[in-house]
This record gives structure tokens, sequence and C-alpha cells, in this order.
């Protein structure tokens, strides 16, 4: 039944395009505990590929939380079941909650392995002139601040729809928050080399902050991470089936 309706739910999204593909679909709709071993209802199973077992990174009440801070901390991926090429571009939507800081701290991006990492995304400070308790950046490493951040200022425990891509021939990542159309503000920034990924990352390193995530879906299309109503009330409807059928 769990694989009948996922291939429901990838046939209705795709339908409006013949090559688009739905890699990752996670509403995190898993027991409370860790997320590693977890498997969304379109993806890999979650896999530790830093820190693991060291503050893992949990499932709670339907999300996963991700908790920056001092020390060795599990980073994870959720493999798509693809490998990236050339004329490939993918994109990845999350609801994203920010709780407790600002402190610069990468904690989401697309990667081919342990290393290798683009689109990668940081809760930052806001700069001066930028009113709210965060922004969001693009960095091209996780270990330092963001390279570029946005000049829209977030709210503490409010929820956002966050939508990155990362363009192989290109080089070039983007960033929306609560976009309506891809061509919705952004900010971009320039990768150093073509990247084949495989998966979609989530981490914990130093930081102050708090993040939940829920309601992933990795794709090849905008219009997939960002779905029209139709396309979120069967989401929701799948959710629920998949919520009672593990009960």
């Amino acid at each position: 039944m769990r694989k009948a309706m996922a291939v429901v739910l990838a046939s209705f999204l795709v339908a409006s395009s013949a090559t688009a593909t739905v890699m990752v679909y996670e509403t995190f709709s898993h027991p409370d505990g860790d997320l590693v071993g977890k498997t969304p209802e379109i993806g890999g199973t979650w896999v530790a590929h830093s820190g693991s077992g060291s503050s893992p990174v949990q499932v709670s009440s339907g999300k996963a939380v991700l908790a920056q801070g001092s020390g060795t901390r599990e980073d994870v991926n959720v493999p798509t079941g693809y490998t990236m090429g050339s004329g490939d571009k993918w994109y990845a939507g999350f609801d994203l909650v920010n709780t407790g800081g600002n402190t610069n701290a990468c904690f989401a991006h697309f990667m081919q392995n342990a290393s290798n990492w683009s689109a990668r995304t940081f809760i930052a400070p806001p700069d001066a002139g930028v009113t709210g308790d965060y922004v969001l950046g693009m960095g091209t490493s996780a270990s330092n601040p963001p390279s570029v951040k946005s000049t829209v200022g977030l709210t503490y425990g409010t929820t956002y729809r966050v939508v990155i891509a990362y363009d192989y021939n290109t080089k070039v990542s983007e960033l929306w928050i609560d976009p309506v159309s891809e061509a919705s503000p952004k900010i971009t920034l320039s990768e150093s080399y073509s990247t084949a990924h495989v998966a979609f990352g989530l981490r914990q390193g130093a930081g102050n902050s708090t993040q939940t995530i829920d309601n992933l879906i990795v794709g090849t299309t905008f219009a997939e991470v960002v779905p029209e109503p139709a396309a979120a009330l069967l989401m929701l409807g799948l959710g629920c089936l998949m919520a009672i059928r593990r009960r």
C-alpha cells in the first residue's frame, strides 16, 4: 500500500512534464526518535554521513529537528536514487521554523558525499538595516559565514517555505523564501565546480539555534517543490494515510 500511494503521488506531480521527477517526498510522519533509519514516502533511507550517533537528528511530532550547538553533532542525508549530471537542475523545498538564535549555521544542502556540497543554506544574523530576528544565506563553505545573505528579515517561530536549487551546468545555487513562482525574488551563489549530487543533506554544527524541517520535496522542477493547491491536498491526504498505516 505504501509503494502504491507513493507511485500515485509521483505520477500526479509529474503529470505536467514528461521529464520531471520527484526524487524525495518526506513528511516526517515517523515515530518520535532518531531520523536515521527512517524511510520517506519517496526516496532512500536516511543515513548519517558525519558524527553518527552524536546528538542525533530527531523526529519530533512529525518534523525533523536540527539542534545547532557545541561538540560533535550528527549530519544526515536522504539518497535521491539519482546522480546529477550535465543538463540537470535540482530543486528542494521544505517548511522551516527557526528558533533560539541567529549565529551563522549551515543546516541544509545538496550533496555528493560527506564533503562535496552545493546550495549550502545558512541561518545568519541580519545585516545592518534589515529588520528581523534572522535571515537565510548561502555559502561555498559550511565552516565559514555565508557568502551571500537575503535582505528579507525573518521571525523566530514562524513557518517559511524555503526553496533551494543547484544547476550542474552553470554551477549556480539559488534560494527563495515563500516564493509564488520561479520568478520570485531570490539570492544566487556561484559555486566552484559542477558536482554530481546524489542526496539531500541536513546538518548540525556550531550555533545557537534550532530548526524544524517539514514537508521536504526534492525534484527536477520548481513546480514540484512548491506544488499547486491540488497537489498540496493530495500530499496532505497521503500524509494522513501514511500516519494511519504506521499506527
